[in-house]
Protein backbone atom coordinates (compact mmCIF):
# COMPACT_ATOMS: atom_id res chain seq x y z
CA UNK A 1 0.00 0.00 0.00
CA UNK A 2 1.12 3.47 -0.86
CA UNK A 3 1.88 5.30 2.80
CA UNK A 4 -1.18 7.12 2.54
CA UNK A 5 -3.13 4.21 2.42
CA UNK A 6 -1.18 2.93 5.61
CA UNK A 7 -2.55 5.74 7.44
CA UNK A 8 -6.01 5.91 6.72
CA UNK A 9 -6.04 2.10 7.86
CA UNK A 10 -5.05 3.41 11.15
CA UNK A 11 -8.18 6.28 11.41
CA UNK A 12 -11.42 4.85 13.38
CA UNK A 13 -14.19 6.78 11.98
CA UNK A 14 -15.56 9.68 14.45
CA UNK A 15 -18.91 8.84 15.83
CA UNK A 16 -21.97 10.70 13.88
CA UNK A 17 -22.16 14.93 14.63
CA UNK A 18 -24.36 16.16 17.37
CA UNK A 19 -24.77 19.75 15.33
CA UNK A 20 -24.81 20.04 11.77
CA UNK A 21 -20.65 20.67 11.48
CA UNK A 22 -18.66 18.30 9.47
CA UNK A 23 -16.77 16.20 11.73
CA UNK A 24 -13.86 13.75 10.55
CA UNK A 25 -11.27 11.54 12.11
CA UNK A 26 -7.67 13.09 10.81
CA UNK A 27 -4.24 12.50 10.18
CA UNK A 28 -1.73 14.93 9.29
CA UNK A 29 -0.16 14.08 5.95
CA UNK A 30 3.31 13.77 6.18
CA UNK A 31 5.61 16.72 5.92
CA UNK A 32 2.37 18.74 4.81
CA UNK A 33 1.17 18.51 8.53
CA UNK A 34 -1.50 21.67 8.14
CA UNK A 35 -3.14 18.98 5.36
CA UNK A 36 -5.27 15.97 6.78
CA UNK A 37 -6.25 12.41 5.05
CA UNK A 38 -9.18 11.72 7.38
CA UNK A 39 -12.62 9.65 6.88
CA UNK A 40 -16.22 10.90 7.60
CA UNK A 41 -18.69 9.57 9.56
CA UNK A 42 -19.26 6.97 6.93
CA UNK A 43 -15.81 5.76 6.79
CA UNK A 44 -14.91 7.60 3.40
CA UNK A 45 -11.62 8.59 3.01
CA UNK A 46 -11.08 12.80 2.31
CA UNK A 47 -8.37 15.06 1.87
CA UNK A 48 -8.73 18.08 3.89
CA UNK A 49 -6.72 21.23 2.63
CA UNK A 50 -6.17 23.95 4.85
CA UNK A 51 -7.33 27.36 3.39
CA UNK A 52 -7.44 30.21 4.83
CA UNK A 53 -10.63 32.06 6.24
CA UNK A 54 -10.86 34.85 3.34
CA UNK A 55 -9.90 32.51 0.53
CA UNK A 56 -12.44 33.02 -2.13
CA UNK A 57 -15.23 29.88 -2.54
CA UNK A 58 -16.36 28.28 -5.47
CA UNK A 59 -18.83 26.28 -6.20
CA UNK A 60 -18.93 22.62 -4.89
CA UNK A 61 -18.41 19.92 -7.48
CA UNK A 62 -20.46 16.61 -7.27
CA UNK A 63 -19.65 13.56 -9.18
CA UNK A 64 -20.84 9.92 -9.21
CA UNK A 65 -18.03 9.63 -6.43
CA UNK A 66 -16.25 12.32 -6.05
CA UNK A 67 -17.97 15.63 -3.82
CA UNK A 68 -15.54 18.08 -3.33
CA UNK A 69 -16.38 21.49 -1.16
CA UNK A 70 -14.32 24.23 -1.15
CA UNK A 71 -13.85 26.61 2.58
CA UNK A 72 -15.90 24.61 5.07
CA UNK A 73 -15.71 24.95 8.61
CA UNK A 74 -15.27 21.58 10.58
CA UNK A 75 -14.38 19.91 13.47
CA UNK A 76 -11.49 17.44 12.84
CA UNK A 77 -10.17 14.79 15.42
CA UNK A 78 -6.84 13.63 15.95
CA UNK A 79 -6.65 10.69 18.56
CA UNK A 80 -8.43 12.53 21.79
CA UNK A 81 -7.77 15.94 20.12
CA UNK A 82 -10.24 17.90 18.32
CA UNK A 83 -9.56 21.34 16.73
CA UNK A 84 -11.56 23.40 13.95
CA UNK A 85 -10.27 24.56 11.06
CA UNK A 86 -11.24 25.90 7.58
CA UNK A 87 -10.58 23.16 4.56
CA UNK A 88 -11.18 22.42 1.32
CA UNK A 89 -12.63 18.69 1.56
CA UNK A 90 -12.03 16.52 -1.15
CA UNK A 91 -14.16 13.78 -0.49
CA UNK A 92 -14.29 10.04 -1.94
CA UNK A 93 -17.87 8.92 -1.61
CA UNK A 94 -20.19 5.78 -1.91
CA UNK A 95 -17.42 3.63 -3.04
CA UNK A 96 -15.95 0.51 -2.91
CA UNK A 97 -12.39 -0.78 -1.52
CA UNK A 98 -10.42 -0.86 -4.71
CA UNK A 99 -11.79 2.99 -5.56
CA UNK A 100 -10.69 3.99 -2.45
CA UNK A 101 -7.11 3.18 -2.66
CA UNK A 102 -7.12 4.52 -6.10
CA UNK A 103 -8.04 7.96 -4.67
CA UNK A 104 -5.36 7.78 -2.10
CA UNK A 105 -2.88 6.66 -4.66
CA UNK A 106 -3.88 9.75 -7.05
CA UNK A 107 -4.05 12.23 -4.22
CA UNK A 108 -0.07 11.31 -2.67
CA UNK A 109 1.99 13.01 -5.39
CA UNK A 110 -0.73 15.65 -5.75
CA UNK A 111 0.36 16.42 -2.73
CA UNK A 112 3.96 16.67 -2.41
CA UNK A 113 4.62 19.96 -3.50
CA UNK A 114 1.36 21.89 -1.92
CA UNK A 115 2.07 24.39 0.25
CA UNK A 116 0.57 24.61 3.91
CA UNK A 117 -1.57 27.30 3.07
CA UNK A 118 -2.50 26.82 -0.58
CA UNK A 119 -3.53 29.63 -3.22
CA UNK A 120 -6.73 28.95 -4.64
CA UNK A 121 -4.82 27.94 -8.25
CA UNK A 122 -2.66 25.88 -6.21
CA UNK A 123 -6.03 23.93 -4.94
CA UNK A 124 -8.03 24.38 -7.70
CA UNK A 125 -4.64 22.49 -9.69
CA UNK A 126 -5.25 19.56 -7.10
CA UNK A 127 -8.93 19.31 -7.61
CA UNK A 128 -8.65 19.45 -11.03
CA UNK A 129 -6.25 17.09 -11.56
CA UNK A 130 -8.91 14.44 -9.52
CA UNK A 131 -11.95 15.70 -11.15
CA UNK A 132 -10.17 14.73 -14.74
CA UNK A 133 -9.78 11.15 -13.40
CA UNK A 134 -12.16 10.12 -11.77
CA UNK A 135 -14.62 11.30 -14.51
CA UNK A 136 -11.95 9.25 -17.39
CA UNK A 137 -13.15 6.01 -14.64
CA UNK A 138 -16.41 6.24 -16.24
CA UNK A 139 -15.05 6.45 -19.80
CA UNK A 140 -14.09 3.43 -22.02
CA UNK A 141 -10.78 2.49 -22.00
CA UNK A 142 -8.24 3.41 -24.46
CA UNK A 143 -5.56 0.95 -23.99
CA UNK A 144 -5.53 -3.08 -22.81
CA UNK A 145 -4.68 -3.67 -19.12
CA UNK A 146 -2.07 -6.07 -21.16
CA UNK A 147 -0.74 -3.34 -23.07
CA UNK A 148 -0.22 -0.83 -20.37
CA UNK A 149 1.31 -2.71 -18.07
CA UNK A 150 3.88 -3.37 -20.20
CA UNK A 151 4.41 0.01 -20.86
CA UNK A 152 5.07 0.16 -17.23
CA UNK A 153 7.36 -2.31 -17.01
CA UNK A 154 9.20 -0.94 -19.71
CA UNK A 155 9.25 2.15 -17.28
CA UNK A 156 10.12 0.17 -13.84
CA UNK A 157 12.74 -1.94 -15.14
CA UNK A 158 14.67 1.01 -17.41
CA UNK A 159 18.24 2.76 -16.58
CA UNK A 160 16.66 6.39 -16.86
CA UNK A 161 13.22 5.88 -15.68
CA UNK A 162 12.15 9.51 -15.40
CA UNK A 163 13.34 10.30 -19.64
CA UNK A 164 10.68 7.68 -20.12
CA UNK A 165 8.20 8.50 -17.61
CA UNK A 166 8.69 12.32 -19.86
CA UNK A 167 8.55 10.43 -22.94
CA UNK A 168 5.24 8.91 -22.36
CA UNK A 169 2.46 9.37 -24.77
CA UNK A 170 0.14 12.23 -23.02
CA UNK A 171 -2.43 11.12 -25.80
CA UNK A 172 -3.64 7.40 -26.56
CA UNK A 173 -3.82 8.25 -30.11
CA UNK A 174 -0.39 9.08 -30.66
CA UNK A 175 1.54 6.59 -32.86
CA UNK A 176 4.04 5.49 -30.38
CA UNK A 177 4.16 4.71 -26.33
CA UNK A 178 7.49 6.73 -25.90
CA UNK A 179 8.90 10.00 -27.90
CA UNK A 180 11.43 11.70 -27.38
CA UNK A 181 13.20 14.05 -30.33
CA UNK A 182 13.92 11.63 -33.36
CA UNK A 183 13.76 8.42 -31.19
CA UNK A 184 10.53 6.63 -31.14
CA UNK A 185 10.11 3.49 -28.85
CA UNK A 186 7.04 1.14 -28.57
CA UNK A 187 5.75 -1.48 -26.00
CA UNK A 188 4.71 -4.46 -27.90
CA UNK A 189 3.47 -7.47 -25.57
CA UNK A 190 2.09 -10.65 -26.32
CA UNK A 191 0.65 -13.40 -23.48
CA UNK A 192 1.39 -16.10 -26.09
CA UNK A 193 5.02 -16.70 -25.26
CA UNK A 194 5.01 -16.22 -29.15
CA UNK A 195 7.06 -13.00 -30.61
CA UNK A 196 4.05 -11.97 -32.61
CA UNK A 197 2.29 -8.18 -32.18
CA UNK A 198 0.21 -5.88 -34.44
CA UNK A 199 1.73 -3.16 -35.94
CA UNK A 200 0.33 -0.39 -38.41
CA UNK A 201 1.89 0.19 -41.52
CA UNK A 202 2.35 4.14 -40.20
CA UNK A 203 4.64 3.02 -36.94
CA UNK A 204 6.61 0.93 -39.44
CA UNK A 205 7.26 3.93 -41.81
CA UNK A 206 8.28 6.28 -39.82
CA UNK A 207 9.45 10.10 -41.15
CA UNK A 208 12.87 10.56 -42.17
CA UNK A 209 15.81 10.76 -39.78
CA UNK A 210 13.75 9.14 -37.17
CA UNK A 211 14.45 5.97 -35.63
CA UNK A 212 11.55 3.57 -33.80
CA UNK A 213 12.85 0.62 -31.87
CA UNK A 214 10.53 -2.11 -30.53
CA UNK A 215 9.96 -3.48 -27.23
CA UNK A 216 8.80 -6.91 -27.37
CA UNK A 217 7.64 -8.33 -23.83
CA UNK A 218 5.98 -11.94 -22.65
CA UNK A 219 3.11 -10.15 -20.48
CA UNK A 220 1.46 -13.60 -19.27
CA UNK A 221 -1.13 -13.08 -15.75
CA UNK A 222 0.10 -15.32 -12.72
CA UNK A 223 -1.32 -14.84 -10.05
CA UNK A 224 1.78 -14.11 -8.05
CA UNK A 225 3.12 -11.71 -10.48
CA UNK A 226 2.75 -7.41 -10.43
CA UNK A 227 0.14 -5.38 -10.98
CA UNK A 228 -0.29 -1.99 -12.45
CA UNK A 229 -0.78 -0.47 -9.12
CA UNK A 230 2.35 -2.43 -8.29
CA UNK A 231 4.65 -1.53 -11.03
CA UNK A 232 3.48 2.65 -11.06
CA UNK A 233 4.41 2.47 -6.77
CA UNK A 234 8.00 0.55 -8.19
CA UNK A 235 8.27 3.44 -10.76
CA UNK A 236 7.13 6.42 -8.40
CA UNK A 237 9.87 5.25 -5.67
CA UNK A 238 13.14 5.22 -8.65
CA UNK A 239 11.32 8.62 -10.63
CA UNK A 240 10.88 10.76 -7.23
CA UNK A 241 9.96 13.48 -8.69
CA UNK A 242 6.38 14.35 -7.76
CA UNK A 243 5.20 15.96 -10.79
CA UNK A 244 6.64 12.65 -12.55
CA UNK A 245 4.83 10.34 -10.44
CA UNK A 246 1.40 12.63 -11.24
CA UNK A 247 2.07 12.48 -14.63
CA UNK A 248 2.57 8.63 -14.95
CA UNK A 249 -0.74 8.36 -12.94
CA UNK A 250 -2.11 10.23 -15.14
CA UNK A 251 -1.49 8.83 -18.23
CA UNK A 252 -2.44 5.18 -16.41
CA UNK A 253 -5.66 6.43 -15.14
CA UNK A 254 -6.84 7.83 -18.54
CA UNK A 255 -5.90 4.91 -20.34
CA UNK A 256 -7.40 2.57 -18.30
CA UNK A 257 -11.00 4.37 -18.16
CA UNK A 258 -13.67 2.30 -16.78
CA UNK A 259 -11.45 -1.25 -16.83
CA UNK A 260 -9.50 0.38 -13.79
CA UNK A 261 -10.91 -2.51 -11.61
CA UNK A 262 -9.46 -4.82 -13.42
CA UNK A 263 -6.37 -3.33 -13.71
CA UNK A 264 -6.40 -3.20 -9.76
CA UNK A 265 -6.40 -7.04 -9.56
CA UNK A 266 -4.66 -8.43 -12.64
CA UNK A 267 -1.27 -9.77 -12.35
CA UNK A 268 1.36 -9.99 -14.81
CA UNK A 269 4.74 -12.54 -14.63
CA UNK A 270 7.09 -10.16 -14.01
CA UNK A 271 9.93 -12.41 -14.12
CA UNK A 272 9.04 -13.83 -17.59
CA UNK A 273 8.59 -10.38 -18.93
CA UNK A 274 12.17 -9.51 -17.76
CA UNK A 275 13.54 -12.50 -19.20
CA UNK A 276 11.51 -12.28 -22.65
CA UNK A 277 12.21 -8.38 -22.81
CA UNK A 278 14.49 -7.41 -26.15
CA UNK A 279 14.70 -4.65 -28.33
CA UNK A 280 14.32 -5.09 -32.30
CA UNK A 281 14.86 -1.96 -34.64
CA UNK A 282 11.95 -1.17 -36.85
CA UNK A 283 13.79 -1.86 -39.87
CA UNK A 284 14.00 -5.57 -38.98
CA UNK A 285 10.68 -5.85 -38.41
CA UNK A 286 8.82 -8.11 -41.19
CA UNK A 287 6.50 -5.83 -43.39
CA UNK A 288 4.13 -5.14 -46.37
CA UNK A 289 5.45 -3.65 -49.16
CA UNK A 290 4.84 0.04 -50.43
CA UNK A 291 3.76 1.86 -52.07
CA UNK A 292 0.12 0.23 -51.74
CA UNK A 293 -2.52 -0.05 -54.28
CA UNK A 294 -4.32 3.15 -54.55
CA UNK A 295 -7.44 3.60 -52.27
CA UNK A 296 -5.73 1.41 -49.92
CA UNK A 297 -5.06 3.14 -46.04
CA UNK A 298 -5.17 1.98 -42.40
CA UNK A 299 -3.36 -1.19 -42.82
CA UNK A 300 -2.87 -3.42 -39.79
CA UNK A 301 -0.69 -6.62 -39.98
CA UNK A 302 0.87 -9.27 -37.34
CA UNK A 303 4.74 -9.55 -37.42
CA UNK A 304 6.28 -12.59 -36.49
CA UNK A 305 9.99 -11.14 -34.59
CA UNK A 306 10.87 -14.54 -33.37
CA UNK A 307 13.73 -14.67 -36.02
CA UNK A 308 14.09 -10.65 -36.14
CA UNK A 309 18.11 -9.66 -35.27
CA UNK A 310 17.77 -8.18 -31.59
CA UNK A 311 19.59 -4.63 -30.55
CA UNK A 312 21.86 -5.19 -27.34
CA UNK A 313 22.23 -2.72 -24.18
CA UNK A 314 25.47 -1.44 -25.83
CA UNK A 315 23.19 -0.52 -28.81
CA UNK A 316 21.11 1.14 -26.92
CA UNK A 317 24.41 2.75 -24.85
CA UNK A 318 25.33 3.71 -28.34
CA UNK A 319 22.39 5.57 -29.74
CA UNK A 320 21.82 7.34 -26.51
CA UNK A 321 19.04 9.60 -25.26
CA UNK A 322 15.32 7.74 -25.20
CA UNK A 323 17.35 4.46 -25.99
CA UNK A 324 20.13 4.21 -24.25
CA UNK A 325 17.77 5.02 -21.10
CA UNK A 326 15.66 2.23 -21.85
CA UNK A 327 18.11 -0.07 -21.08
CA UNK A 328 17.62 -2.13 -18.12
CA UNK A 329 19.14 -1.05 -15.27
CA UNK A 330 22.00 -4.99 -14.75
CA UNK A 331 23.09 -3.43 -18.43
CA UNK A 332 21.84 -7.33 -19.43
Amino acid sequence: MTNLSRLFARITAPPRPDTGQPTFAAIPVPHHEQHRIAKDEQGAPCLLLSVQDNTPRPAPIRLEHLHVEHNVHCTVRTGEDGTEGQFTIIRCHDAQTPLDTVFLRLIEPLLQDLPDHPTPTEIHRVVAALVELFRAATQPATKTVQGLWAELFLIAQADIPGLLVESWHANPEDRYDFANGPQRLEAKSTGTRKRQHTFSLEQLSPPPGTRVVVASIFAERSAGGTSIADLLDRAATIVGRPWLQAHAQRITYLALGNTWREAVTTRFDDELARASLCFVDATVVPSITTPLPQGVSQVRFCSDLTNAPTLSMDDLRSAGGLLAAARTKTGK
